[in-house]
């Protein structure tokens, strides 16, 4: 019995199933049908309004393109008025750099007078130039240290041949090249640094870095061949007539210059009982500030030079 009510059971079962199938695959279909229809409108009003937008810009391209097409042509009429513009604007640009020039041509004269008067380096300068631009006949350098030391070191030990201190020295050679002048006195401030540090040392080794910083030595190059063999001359009398021969070919600027510093050598080698410094003894430390040594192989000895500013100081005269 408890087999016919299972199977009975089961066939209930299944006609119901069945019923609710049905109506459950109609519905799947029918929202199918209507999500298709559905879509298919969206799709249709999107494109018509894509096609709108599609013919107004369009539109606007064609705007655009007849407005730059009309600008261009209206540039074109318009030519010769940017023709004068630019015209005007280089004549104008003419008279400025005309009057300008006007300007320069007169400030020209004022500024190098200035120029031709602003201190410049004396150390390492070319003597011609250095005498014009101050308007001297004597070195300002070799002028003022010998002036000092003649009144104040002519019996100092070992004048010359002793070393002044190289912090001083640059000092004094920075203060010579400034060329400052004092407020108060109205004179060069490197004299007062003199007097007021009294260094005879270091004045004397000023005044040989300016003769060896020269340009061209005192003796000049040229005449370098005339000077040694003129002291290579046996006989005193025509030795002396040779130096003095070629002292009288030296430039005036350096003859001037150069027989300023040999009488003031002089004067020191006349107190050599005082300060131990001999005519023989001055050259050998003045000498290599006069010539340029080792120019030529053929007088490279040290002595003769030496030899020649002793001759110089004890003979000849200027």
């Amino acid at each position: 019995m408890d087999e016919r009510i299972d199977k009975h059971t089961d066939i209930q079962l299944d006609r119901h199933t069945d019923r609710l199938q049905v109506p459950s695959c109609f519905r799947y279909q029918s929202a199918a049908r209507q999500s298709t229809v559905g879509s298919a409108e969206t799709s249709g009003a999107k494109v018509a309004q894509m096609k709108d937008e599609y013919e107004d810009l369009s539109k606007q391209v064609d705007h655009a393109r007849d407005a730059l097409t009309t600008e261009i042509l209206s540039m074109v009429s318009r030519e010769g008025d940017c023709s004068d513009v630019i015209l005007k604007h280089v004549k104008l640009k003419a008279e400025y750099h005309r009057e300008a020039l006007k300007v320069f041509d007169s400030l020209l004269p004022k500024m190098e007078d200035a120029n031709d008067q602003s201190p410049r380096p004396l150390f390492g300068a070319d003597l011609n130039a250095d005498l014009r631009r101050n308007r001297r006949s004597v070195a300002f350098v070799i002028d003022i240290c010998t002036a000092f030391l003649y009144q104040n070191s002519l019996e100092e030990e070992g004048l010359f041949r002793l070393a002044g201190g190289a912090s001083k020295v640059k000092m004094f050679k920075a203060a010579f090249d400034a060329q400052v002048e004092n407020e108060n006195t109205r004179q060069y401030e490197v004299l007062d640094l003199l007097s007021y540090h009294m260094d005879h040392h270091a004045v004397a080794s000023t005044l040989k870095c300016y003769l060896r910083e020269l340009q061209e030595p005192l003796t000049t190059a040229a005449l370098y061949d005339d000077w040694m063999d003129a002291v290579k001359i046996g006989d005193p009398t025509a030795r002396c007539q040779a130096l003095t021969a070629v002292v009288n070919k030296l430039p005036v600027e350096n003859y001037d210059n150069l027989g300023y510093l040999i009488k003031f050598l002089a004067a020191v080698a006349n107190r050599s009982d005082k300060n131990k410094m001999t005519a023989s003894n001055l050259a050998i430390v003045i000498a290599p500030n006069l010539f340029s040594i080792g120019e030529n192989d053929k007088y490279n000895t040290e002595e003769l030079y030496d030899y020649v500013i002793s001759v110089t100081i004890v003979v000849c005269a200027f």
